[in-house]
């Protein structure tokens, strides 16, 4: 402990934040998004296609694997998703096209994630589905669909996954699907980057107004490189305002991202980090600018770096 923080063997009143002295170089080689994979995957699913020949750099995350898992494994009717929100939902959507009973369900803390709004907008689809247990939650019994037009109105401030369960699925319906999400708009990043996903795979899709219009069809297989996960990279950049000597690079993430969470550089430079794109890479380095005592931004596009941006406000003793 510093002497600094003594006074006359009493503590200092002030808050105390005690940092090492620490280098920070090298280079680090991040995992795929979790989010581009998942979406990926439900598409090449669709298609019919193995996603080992189309998708590199895939997220080596749990609930990537178990997703992965479930799309490929033979002559089961069960489905058991464990504690992966993201693979439930857009498997709660998938299973509703495919022929055949199938039975979806998950851990038991799954059992206590919501996923009636999801449901309901299927159902409106022409979705043959029930609840097993508690109205509204999983697991669900997942029976053939008898389609019964395009159009469905979501409540815009459920979780984007839901709507974008919905949108994948839509060049697979007879008609397509008008998704008109209804109020305030939470997470258009995570709508943006299912819509790049479903145009990189050949989708036709579109915003008419406030409608998000999917014309009937199918996904065309192309070769996809999973870009970086920009949540994972705000640990680095965690770690990179807390050093003394940087000079990192994060490699597998770009400028032009579907992903929110890319703000980050711009956030970053406000505590001092400098952040050069190369190809496809990103480097680190002190920018020599001094750091602001008050940090502020709007979070409702970018939620999942958050808590990273307050224990940096913390640490770095900015409120």
């Amino acid at each position: 402990m510093n002497d600094d923080t003594m006074n006359d063997g009493k503590m200092n009143e002030q808050p105390l934040v005690l940092r090492l002295h620490r280098k920070l170089k090298g280079t680090v080689m991040l995992d795929g998004s979790k989010s581009i994979s998942n979406r990926a995957l439900i598409a090449l699913a669709l298609a019919g296609e193995n996603p080992d020949r189309w998708l590199s750099n895939r997220s080596t995350s749990r609930d990537t694997e178990t997703l992965l898992q479930l799309l490929q494994q033979p002559g089961n009717n069960v489905f058991d998703a464990g504690d992966a929100g993201t693979t439930f939902r857009f498997l709660t959507a998938f299973l509703s096209i495919r022929p055949g009973e199938k039975t979806l369900t998950g851990s038991a803390r799954m059992q206590e994630r919501p996923v009636g709004p999801l449901v309901t907008a299927l159902q409106s689809l022409g979705a043959n589905i029930r609840f097993l247990g508690k109205e509204g939650y999983p697991p669900l019994l997942i029976g053939e669909m008898a389609p019964l037009g395009k159009r469905v109105e979501v409540a815009a401030n459920v979780s984007s996954q839901f709507l974008s369960a919905l949108l994948l699925i839509g060049p697979y319906l007879p008609e397509g699907l008008e998704l008109i999400p209804s109020g305030p708009l939470v997470s258009r990043p995570y709508l943006e980057m299912t819509l790049g996903v479903m145009r990189h795979f050949g989708a036709s899709v579109k915003w008419q107004g406030d409608a998000i219009v999917v014309a009937p069809g199918a996904y065309t297989p192309q070769p996809l490189v999973v870009e970086a996960d920009w949540s994972a990279a705000s640990y680095w950049y965690a770690m990179a305002a807390f050093s003394e000597d940087l000079d990192l690079t994060l490699k597998g993430l770009h400028q032009d991202s579907w992903q929110g969470d890319s703000v980050l550089p711009q956030m970053m430079e406000k505590f001092g980090i400098q952040t050069t794109y190369g190809t496809n890479e990103i480097r680190l380095q002190k920018s020599g600018k001094p750091v602001r005592p008050l940090f502020e931004w709007d979070f409702v596009e970018c939620p999942d770096i958050a808590q990273t941006l307050a224990v940096i406000c913390a640490g770095m003793g900015v409120a």
